[in-house]
């Protein structure tokens, strides 16, 4: 299983695993080398890398947030975010990061997923069971296509 820190990778070594990733894909069904990748990920129903990398990394902020038991050392550090007047964020599942986390690292970790946590659309946020919730995650994520390639139907 991918870890939920890969973002803290260098970007060279992100680029190296997304080369293997998708031609893994063009492997795993016989495609040409000059094939584009994204016809071999469509067809094994498989999304590219980054958005792979943020349904992991989101799917660890939602067992924070909706299951604490499952990690309550990082629980304490991602919290609801309370608006200060009733905007439109008030009836929102936002959360934002207690600012004492005692490692670099870990508070860069914690403010990239409440970052992605809060670009996700309400209805997801609000998924509380964690079946349904990877459903509409991989769907969701499914649709956000950042392939220069366009998408194949």
């Amino acid at each position: 299983m991918l870890s939920p820190c890969l973002p803290t990778l260098k970007k060279s070594d992100l680029t190296k695993l997304e080369t293997c990733y998708n031609k893994t894909a063009c492997f795993a069904v016989n495609l040409p080398h000059q094939t584009h990748h994204c016809i071999a990920l469509h067809k094994l129903n498989w999304i590219e890398l980054p958005n792979l990398l943020h349904l992991y990394q989101l799917k660890f902020t939602h067992n924070i947030i909706f299951h604490p038991d499952s990690c309550p050392s990082l629980k304490e550090h991602v919290v609801p975010y309370s608006c200060p007047q009733s905007l439109r964020c008030a009836n929102r599942n936002f959360v934002t990061v207690d600012k004492a986390t005692n490692t670099h690292g870990k508070a860069l970790f914690l403010n990239h997923i409440a970052k992605l946590w809060n670009s996700l659309p309400h209805t997801l946020q609000i998924t509380p069971e964690s079946t349904n919730f990877k459903l509409l995650l991989f769907e969701h994520l499914s649709k956000n296509w950042h392939c220069s390639f366009s998408k194949p139907d």
